[in-house]
């Protein structure tokens, strides 16, 4: 029987045209924190780690390294995935195999390397660091762009079992890929409609509502607005758009990078403090090839806790089942330090 004063609702994401179901009966917290900071639970250097300074001979090669910072030799680092997803020596070839359809699994998979320390995340980078980082990101965004071969690039960052980490030094990925998803282009063709109907971009207007509703704005800054959505598929789930509109990443400038390591070093420390080191993952969402002067797309950053996990119904129908309101986690991210 439904408790009293419980919130019971279905609201639908603008842009997938996917419903969220918001039910408060289910809430529930993680089902195991972490019990202290991963700064103090692990060595400073670790001589096992192939992504540790003085351990380079158990890395296949080094593509990217930005220069040092204070006693640092190197600040971060690219290098191939030795678990490559995709890789340069496949093809490009698509074929028939009977009824199906298959091609070469060509591409580049590399690992970031955030930080030369084990135990440093993000939240307690320097600022000069979390720069580092996203200056890394971009470079190498325009590097993996410029095959033709490549028609879309993924950065993203799992931090924790539960984001699908497999290395506990702090790193991000890279995967550049030879096709785009099914799920990607529904979107494009999605925001190429509400164009053609509105005349605007819906990214832009979905960002220019949320600054007049205030309610679901975690922080902004001159660049970037930071927001949980209105219709978010997982509590304190967190959404950053450039004010700027443009649909590739690679077009930020050097401002817009130092706007956009703060904020997003600012909301990683907020879900580590309220959430004691959540997992979580983040992606950065730039369109593909060919797409990048469409006047209705628009490049965002995607973080995604990792407190709860998806059930049967949920795998089964397609529905996402949230027990916060939006509004909530908001408040509740706009407060903590």
């Amino acid at each position: 029987m439904a408790q009293k004063n419980s919130v019971h609702c279905l609201r639908q994401d603008p842009i997938s045209k996917e419903w969220v179901i918001f039910s408060s009966v289910r809430k529930s917290r993680p089902h195991a924190h972490k019990t202290a900071p991963i700064e103090n639970t692990l060595p400073r250097y670790d001589p096992a780690c192939p992504f540790c300074p003085g351990n380079e001979k158990m890395l296949p090669a080094i593509l990217h390294e930005s220069p040092g910072i204070s006693d640092q030799q190197w600040s971060t680092r690219s290098v191939p995935n030795r678990y490559p997803a995709l890789s340069s020596s496949g093809n490009l070839n698509r074929e028939k195999n009977g009824f199906y359809l298959c091609m070469g699994a060509y591409g580049h998979h590399e690992v970031i390397i955030d930080h030369p320390r084990h135990n440093k995340e993000i939240p307690y980078f320097d600022p000069e660091q979390m720069h580092s980082l996203i200056d890394t990101y971009h470079s190498r965004y325009i590097t993996l762009m410029e095959d033709p071969g490549v028609v879309m690039v993924s950065i993203f960052r799992n931090h924790g079992l539960r984001a699908g980490t497999s290395l506990l030094h702090p790193h991000s990925q890279i995967v550049a890929s030879p096709t785009v998803p099914r799920s990607i282009r529904l979107q494009e063709i999605r925001a190429e409609e509400y164009f053609d109907d509105m005349g605007s971009c819906i990214y832009c207007d979905l960002m220019h509502n949320e600054i007049e509703v205030v309610s679901r704005i975690v922080t902004q800054n001159s660049s970037f607005i930071s927001f949980v959505p209105y219709a978010a598929k997982v509590p304190y789930e967190i959404w950053i758009l450039p004010k700027r509109h443009t649909a590739d990443f690679g077009s930020i400038n050097e401002f817009e990078k130092k706007e956009l390591s703060s904020m997003l070093q600012d909301l990683i420390s907020r879900l580590h403090n309220h959430l004691n080191d959540p997992d979580y993952n983040y992606l950065i969402h730039s369109y593909t090839r060919f797409k990048s002067e469409e006047p209705h797309l628009h490049w965002y950053i995607q973080i995604i806790p990792r407190i709860l996990t998806r059930a049967g119904f949920e795998m089964g129908s397609g529905f996402f089942i949230n027990p916060d309101l939006p509004e909530e986690n908001a408040k509740i991210l706009s407060n903590v330090s």
